[in-house]
Protein backbone atom coordinates (compact mmCIF):
# COMPACT_ATOMS: atom_id res chain seq x y z
CA UNK A 1 0.00 0.00 0.00
CA UNK A 2 2.80 2.38 0.85
CA UNK A 3 4.58 1.72 -2.44
CA UNK A 4 1.37 2.55 -4.32
CA UNK A 5 1.16 5.87 -2.47
CA UNK A 6 4.75 6.71 -3.35
CA UNK A 7 4.12 5.75 -6.97
CA UNK A 8 1.06 8.02 -7.24
CA UNK A 9 2.92 10.86 -5.53
CA UNK A 10 5.76 10.50 -8.05
CA UNK A 11 3.27 10.30 -10.93
CA UNK A 12 1.49 13.40 -9.63
CA UNK A 13 4.78 15.28 -9.50
CA UNK A 14 5.48 14.38 -13.10
CA UNK A 15 2.01 15.22 -14.42
CA UNK A 16 0.99 18.25 -12.35
CA UNK A 17 4.26 19.64 -11.01
CA UNK A 18 5.33 20.09 -7.38
CA UNK A 19 3.14 23.10 -6.53
CA UNK A 20 -0.12 21.59 -7.79
CA UNK A 21 0.70 18.15 -6.33
CA UNK A 22 1.18 19.64 -2.83
CA UNK A 23 -2.08 21.56 -3.14
CA UNK A 24 -3.96 18.44 -4.25
CA UNK A 25 -2.43 16.42 -1.42
CA UNK A 26 -3.53 19.00 1.14
CA UNK A 27 -7.07 19.00 -0.25
CA UNK A 28 -7.15 15.21 -0.17
CA UNK A 29 -5.97 15.24 3.46
CA UNK A 30 -8.67 17.74 4.46
CA UNK A 31 -11.33 15.72 2.67
CA UNK A 32 -10.26 12.51 4.40
CA UNK A 33 -10.25 14.25 7.78
CA UNK A 34 -13.78 15.58 7.19
CA UNK A 35 -14.93 12.12 6.13
CA UNK A 36 -13.47 10.53 9.26
CA UNK A 37 -15.11 13.19 11.43
CA UNK A 38 -18.51 12.65 9.78
CA UNK A 39 -18.16 8.88 10.11
CA UNK A 40 -17.35 9.10 13.82
CA UNK A 41 -20.29 11.48 14.41
CA UNK A 42 -22.59 9.07 12.58
CA UNK A 43 -21.29 6.12 14.58
CA UNK A 44 -21.76 8.00 17.87
CA UNK A 45 -25.31 9.00 16.92
CA UNK A 46 -26.13 5.44 15.89
CA UNK A 47 -24.80 4.06 19.18
CA UNK A 48 -26.82 6.67 21.09
CA UNK A 49 -30.00 5.67 19.24
CA UNK A 50 -29.36 1.99 19.93
CA UNK A 51 -28.83 2.69 23.64
CA UNK A 52 -32.02 4.76 23.77
CA UNK A 53 -33.97 2.04 21.98
CA UNK A 54 -32.65 -0.66 24.32
CA UNK A 55 -33.48 1.46 27.37
CA UNK A 56 -37.07 2.20 26.32
CA UNK A 57 -39.74 -0.39 27.10
CA UNK A 58 -40.91 -2.43 24.15
CA UNK A 59 -44.35 -1.63 22.74
CA UNK A 60 -45.43 -5.26 23.07
CA UNK A 61 -44.85 -5.15 26.84
CA UNK A 62 -47.23 -2.22 27.29
CA UNK A 63 -50.48 -4.02 26.56
CA UNK A 64 -51.76 -6.47 29.11
CA UNK A 65 -53.24 -8.91 26.58
CA UNK A 66 -53.38 -9.34 22.82
CA UNK A 67 -57.11 -8.51 22.87
CA UNK A 68 -56.57 -5.20 24.67
CA UNK A 69 -57.88 -2.05 22.99
CA UNK A 70 -55.21 -0.03 21.27
CA UNK A 71 -54.97 3.41 19.74
CA UNK A 72 -53.67 1.96 16.46
CA UNK A 73 -55.77 2.48 13.32
CA UNK A 74 -58.00 -0.38 12.29
CA UNK A 75 -56.20 -2.89 10.11
CA UNK A 76 -52.77 -2.44 11.70
CA UNK A 77 -51.07 -5.24 13.56
CA UNK A 78 -49.41 -4.67 16.92
CA UNK A 79 -45.99 -4.36 15.28
CA UNK A 80 -47.15 -1.48 13.06
CA UNK A 81 -47.67 -3.38 9.80
CA UNK A 82 -50.93 -3.40 7.88
CA UNK A 83 -52.95 -6.58 7.91
CA UNK A 84 -53.35 -8.35 4.53
CA UNK A 85 -56.96 -7.27 4.10
CA UNK A 86 -55.88 -3.58 4.11
CA UNK A 87 -53.12 -4.05 1.57
CA UNK A 88 -55.49 -4.43 -1.36
CA UNK A 89 -56.49 -1.40 -3.37
CA UNK A 90 -59.96 -0.22 -2.48
CA UNK A 91 -60.24 -2.85 0.18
Amino acid sequence: MMTAGVFFLFLGLLVFGPKKTIEMSQNLGRTLAQFKQAASKFQAQLQEEVRAHEASPSRSHLSSSPDAESDEPTGMTSDGRFSPRDQTIGG
